[in-house]
């Protein structure tokens, strides 16, 4: 009987690297592939554990429904602000301010999902959105180390038994963005400018190997600072050449800071001179208290009920921690702030806007009086909101280390979105239940690994 009639894929592959028996030499060319790659951050290689995520035919499209759902879900809701005013006001305060008429600005395309990433974390309960970033990072890493890890399926024996489909993400944003571009009316190859301000240095590399990548298939593009780009003649110029195509490397709390800086992308932006696939009005999908709006009942966003029922299975509840009333995980009606103050072991407090867990309190990982405290200057302060506990199970991960200890790792899988649909992941591993690469986690390629006959 082959393993495959009684194994998952992820136990078929720890069996078979276990068997293998990788010596100290293996260790060490798997991390100095990566080191020639590029892909240290911080004096460590990005793949330090040693099974990829491998998902199974029905789980990816399971995935699918599931991306599709809450992007529509998010659109709606987006577009509900827009014709809403002061309900944009409530729920996104002072936000709005930053961008003036740009937010509600046709970009001159249909699609408001062109580039983005969902935070996915596993459960028993099943996959659980999060977030949702429209500036997506760490696109190309988990390309690059897929490379690597067909290398290693090849090398344990794992191919022999299953069918190793790796799931690449440049092509699809790629596609994603030429499509867009002809949708804005564009024609030919355009040139595409990803704006990185000189503040996000650390950054430049990494979107240095995706222009180097996109060269590679056909693509021009470069990195400027919002500085260097400027609206004449009827178009956004870096260094006198027309751009075609802008891709903002820069989140929204970045903009009073950037001042003059925006002018030039501004002045094209609003002169529709330019296909900016991350436009601002895009934006709005990101911010988080889109979450409260999509999960709340007693707000009808017009979606289908099929919709309705996938957002409530994969997004856990959320509110915007703002004075009055709503309901709870159950329906019932509540005072919010008093109940919050009881229910600290099931909800997370975060802002609505930053990254990299910036300012996440895990009410279950600080003390009574804390917590309490904590939600009562949120409230004053405003800019906060609430989200269900999601209980992620560690598993335990076979790491790039000689003898490949075993070490118990949460996990997330997150989902990248290129034209509205499912791309590919991202998958972090770390210690922690907060699980940013910023923070010290590693990563995984993604494969569909489907049973040989």
């Amino acid at each position: 009987m082959s393993t495959i009639d009684t194994l998952s894929p992820q136990e078929s592959w720890d069996r078979l690297l276990e068997a293998h028996r990788l010596n100290s030499q293996d260790i060490v060319r798997l991390q100095q592939w990566q080191r020639d790659a590029g892909l240290f951050l911080q004096e460590k290689p990005r793949a330090r554990t040693l099974r990829p995520h491998l998902l199974e035919p029905a789980q990816l499209e399971r995935d699918q429904r599931m991306a599709r759902a809450v992007v529509m879900a998010l659109v709606h809701a987006s577009q509900r602000l827009e014709q809403d005013q002061a309900l944009a006001r409530r729920y996104l305060g002072d936000w709005v301010d930053r961008f003036g008429d740009l937010l509600t600005l046709d970009p001159g395309y249909p699609q408001r999902a062109v580039l983005a990433r969902m935070d996915v974390l596993p459960t028993v309960e099943g996959p659980k959105v999060i977030e949702y970033n429209t500036t997506p990072g760490g696109i190309l890493p988990g390309d690059q180390l897929s490379v690597l890890f067909q290398q290693l399926a090849g090398q344990i024996g794992f191919d022999r038994d299953w069918q190793v489909h790796p799931l690449l993400v440049l092509p699809a944003v790629r596609d994603a963005i030429i499509k867009t571009y002809q949708a804005w009316g564009g024609s030919g190859a355009p040139l595409l400018i990803f704006a990185v301000p000189h503040e996000l240095k650390d950054f430049i590399s990494q979107v240095q190997i995706t222009i180097d990548a996109l060269a590679s298939s056909g693509l021009s593009a470069r990195i400027a600072d919002p500085g260097e780009l400027e609206f004449a003649d009827g178009a956004l110029r870096h260094q006198g050449d027309p751009v075609g195509v802008l891709i903002r490397v820069f989140l929204p709390e970045m903009i009073p800071g950037l001042g003059d800086r925006l002018r030039g992308i501004f002045a094209a932006v609003r002169a529709n001179a330019v296909c900016m696939v991350t436009a601002f009005r895009n934006t709005l999908l990101g911010h988080k208290a889109l979450f409260a709006l999509i999960t709340d009942p007693d707000i009808d966003l017009g979606l289908p009920a099929t919709v309705s029922d996938l957002v409530r299975t994969y997004v856990p509840w959320t509110r915007l921690l703002i004075d009055g009333p709503t309901r709870d995980p159950s329906g019932q009606r509540i005072d919010l702030l008093p109940w919050a103050i009881t229910q600290r072991q099931q909800l997370v407090c975060k802002p609505v806007s930053g990254y990299g867990g910036a300012g996440v309190i895990l009410g279950w990982m600080v003390e009574e009086a804390q917590w309490r405290e904590h939600l009562e200057q949120a409230m004053q302060r405003g800019g906060s909101l609430l989200q269900q506990r999601v209980t992620l199970i560690p598993q335990t991960h076979p790491t790039l280390a000689e003898g490949l200890p075993k070490v118990d790792l949460y996990a997330d899988q997150n989902i990248f979105i290129a034209d509205g649909e499912l791309a590919g992941y991202l998958t972090r591993l770390a210690t922690t239940p907060i699980t940013n690469v910023s923070q010290g986690a590693s990563i995984v390629p993604s494969f569909v690994a489907t049973p040989r006959e």
